[in-house]
């Protein structure tokens, strides 16, 4: 049994413009100790889903279908007052961008040592403080530096400290999202190891949500490809790396240059993303898609499991993998 299962899920943002349908009908499994990536561009829908399996979802959005169970319990029927017994204890968030997610005019220090004592009201201070510097000192901060401000720490110490705070008060779930996001490559490189060096040492089981298809390479297990709000193929990393089966996987990946392979020219999906205040019918990725049909624009194909363990949301999956073979 899965640790963490959503379930058909779906949200929308209610705009002047019109009802955004931000997510529609996702379905992801977590596995205990196990790191997933949820890869798409940006707007397709990953940090809804983040914010969403926290029921932290802005005040003109709301999840509208589906469930979120975790460890038994459907995250979606829960109350405000109920989740925030939840939040931190067993799902914790690392908020993308960690240069806006401490407060400016609060010490480090203390902003972690708040969130323990939020969650654990019998908890003495000291205890917190102790707990805070064993934090930092687990994420390579040095534990001195509680004391200082965010603006006294680097865009990496920053990120460090931000997943310090979300491993307070040791979650089973622990999702990140966009970890690496305004960080140069060499301290990109430094946080990366830390989240493996962290969920081995911790047997966390990880949600990463990212656009940078080397990241889940480096870290997850399995990995769920998003496009337009809809998860369109899910397996393991290694499988859908090497046979990727859904077209808007194949273009992710031909964008992505290889430092092994031969020299080639980076290939695009031509077009832009629906707007999804009124998403084409049938296939999302029907207007854009090379390998489209009509029955692509009539009818939504299903999330079918192509080969086992590998599911893609795509008619005619067995000629993009052959494509693929060819190419790669």
């Amino acid at each position: 049994m899965a640790l963490m299962e959503i379930r058909q899920l779906k949200a929308c943002y209610f705009t002047p413009e019109g009802t955004v349908q931000a997510i529609d009908g996702v379905n992801l499994k977590l596995e205990k100790s196990h790191a997933l990536g949820l890869v798409g561009e940006s707007g397709c829908g990953k940090t809804t889903v983040a914010l969403a399996s926290m029921k932290l979802l802005p005040s003109n959005a709301r999840i509208t279908g589906g469930d979120i169970i975790l460890d038994g319990e459907n995250l979606v029927t829960k109350t405000d007052k109920e989740m925030n017994k939840i939040r931190w204890k067993k799902i914790s968030l690392v908020f993308q961008g960690a240069m806006n997610a401490l407060n400016p005019v609060f010490k480090v220090g203390d902003q972690i040592v708040e969130a323990i004592m939020t969650h654990n009201k019998n908890m003495a201070k000291s205890k917190a403080v102790e707990r805070t510097r064993e934090l930092l000192e687990l994420v390579g901060v040095d534990p001195s530096r509680a004391q200082d401000y965010p603006y006294e720490f680097s865009g990496g110490m920053k990120q460090r400290a931000v997943i310090a705070m979300a491993l307070a008060c040791d979650p089973d779930v622990l999702v990140a999202d966009e970890p690496t996001t305004a960080l140069d490559v060499i301290t990109q490189s430094r946080i990366l190891a830390l989240i493996r060096e962290l969920q081995a040492k911790l047997g966390l089981s990880l949600v990463v949500i990212t656009h940078d298809l080397s990241l889940t390479a480096e870290i997850c297990s399995e990995i769920a490809i998003m496009y337009a709000g809809k998860i369109v193929e899910f397996g393991k990393t290694s499988e859908i790396y090497s046979e990727p089966m859904h077209p808007y996987t194949n273009a992710l990946l031909s964008a992505f240059p290889s430092i092994l392979g031969p020299i080639r020219k980076m290939e695009t999906l031509a077009g832009f993303p629906p707007d999804l205040r009124n998403p084409p019918s049938g296939c999302r990725l029907f207007p854009r898609c090379p390998y489209a049909e009509d029955r692509c624009k009539e009818k939504e194909p299903d999330f079918e499991e192509a080969t086992r363990g590998h599911f893609v949301a795509c008619y005619n999956w067995g000629q993009v993998k052959q494509s693929w073979k060819k190419h790669s």
